[in-house]
């Protein structure tokens, strides 16, 4: 056997090793759409009428259709900027305190700094654990905010666009960012939704039963 062909099945092998793995940390990572009760934190915004279960014929996972009304958080990633700089400090913080044994005030200092950060990644955590995407037969809900609650709602029927938006980490990581209303004044981007394609295959079947529906003028 040549050289050539024992690099390509060398190559090939690497690359599908790669794949197998990326695919499982993906898997592990990605939070998966959940049905039936929707947490307390969403589901006293979701009327009552937004409540009775809808079948789609869209794949996730392993499934061949979902079920809506479903809810999901955003992707763990979007914590990463926030964890990594608070790391950073720490590790700086560490060394500093090692290093620079002769100056107590630069060490409380740079301490001082890690522990603000260290708060605020732990707020982002609690944010992100009470940040909900909800989709209902009618509506796009999005519920965000720890201290101050913010809560959005986007009538499916009213939406006249939506588009899809994954940069390389979004590919990498398996997260997109949705603009819902895209030809309307009113628009909705949410970014790091996992399972991008389902969901926006699944939206956009559902925004086409709502307007199909829709009385005509």
């Amino acid at each position: 056997m040549s050289t050539h062909r024992i690099a390509l099945r060398i190559r090939a092998r690497l690359s599908a090793v790669w794949h197998k793995t990326l695919s499982a940390v993906r898997k592990k990572l990605t939070p998966v759409p959940q049905t039936g009760n929707i947490p307390p934190a969403a589901t006293r915004y979701v009327l009552e009428e937004e409540r009775k279960s809808k079948t789609i014929p869209i794949p996730i996972g392993q499934q061949s259709v979902i079920t809506v009304p479903l809810y999901i958080h955003q992707h763990p990633a979007i914590m990463i900027p926030a964890v990594t700089s608070t790391f950073g400090v720490f590790v700086g913080a560490a060394i500093a305190s090692v290093t620079g044994r002769h100056d107590p005030t630069l060490i409380l200092i740079v301490w001082m700094i890690f522990g603000i950060m260290f708060l605020r990644s732990a707020l982002v955590v609690m944010r992100w654990s009470v940040q909900y995407i909800v989709i209902t037969p009618k509506t796009f809900i999005l519920t965000a905010g720890f201290t101050t609650r913010e809560v959005i709602a986007m009538p499916l029927a009213d939406l006249t666009g939506m588009t899809f938006t994954r940069t390389p980490n979004g590919v990498l990581t398996g997260y997109a960012a949705f603009r819902l209303g895209a030809n309307s004044p009113v628009q909705l981007v949410i970014d790091y939704v996992p399972y991008p394609e389902q969901l926006f295959l699944a939206i956009r079947n559902l925004i086409g039963a709502e307007q199909d529906e829709a009385p005509s003028g």
